[in-house]
């Protein structure tokens, strides 16, 4: 549940001028370990899934654990 919280007015206005709604929120890897997730490989040794996305917006949370 950790990003909810981090939706701000900022991202919502972002959405609306991109016209994409916010269709959630990621990690990055690094952030991700610091939930304890490790070992995370990408399949095609990227992690920018976005670069193919044109339908949705998903927000990158940064932790600040």
């Amino acid at each position: 549940m950790y990003g909810f919280d981090k939706l701000t007015v900022l991202y919502y206005a972002q959405a609306a001028a991109s016209r994409k709604p916010i269709a959630g929120f990621d990690y990055s890897i690094e952030d991700m370990a610091k939930f304890g997730i490790t070992n995370v490989k990408a399949v095609d040794g990227e992690w920018d899934w976005r670069s193919h996305n044109d339908t949705f917006n998903v927000i990158r949370v940064p932790v600040d654990r």
